[in-house]
């Protein structure tokens, strides 16, 4: 398993996670677009995504809830995960996380950021 991978099964823990591709049409269901950068030889890079949440009255509070929950589970030390021999850090961003603009007077969204560190990564 790549690095990618064990982020965004991480992240799936949390709510649905699009892999860059929007999924405005899904009304009242959370969903978590990222788009994760390929780090190259880069073994310590920030990162970013979106929580999106359409058609809902308590569209900020759902968000919120999953954003808190996502940061209790970070904690200020960071959150080590393990999967098939390989072992990402992930630490929240500063910031970490702001409200973002779409435009769209029944889609609502935050932008967040994670700081991913790549401790160990063995061949296959």
């Amino acid at each position: 398993m790549e690095y990618n991978e064990v982020i965004y099964n991480y992240l799936s823990n949390f709510c649905l996670v699009s892999r860059g591709k929007p999924l405005m049409q899904i009304e009242n269901t959370p969903y978590i677009e990222i788009d994760i950068m390929q780090s190259g030889f880069a073994e310590h890079f920030m990162q970013g995504f979106n929580i999106y949440l359409y058609g809902t009255d308590t569209a900020y509070e759902d968000i919120d809830t999953i954003v808190k929950n996502l940061e209790a589970d970070i904690g200020e030390g960071g959150k080590l995960l393990n999967n098939n021999g390989i072992n990402v850090k992930i630490y929240k961003g500063s910031p970490f996380c702001q409200d973002r603009q779409t435009g769209r007077e029944n889609l609502k969204a935050v932008y967040v950021n994670l700081e991913i560190e790549i401790l160990k990564e063995t061949s296959k």
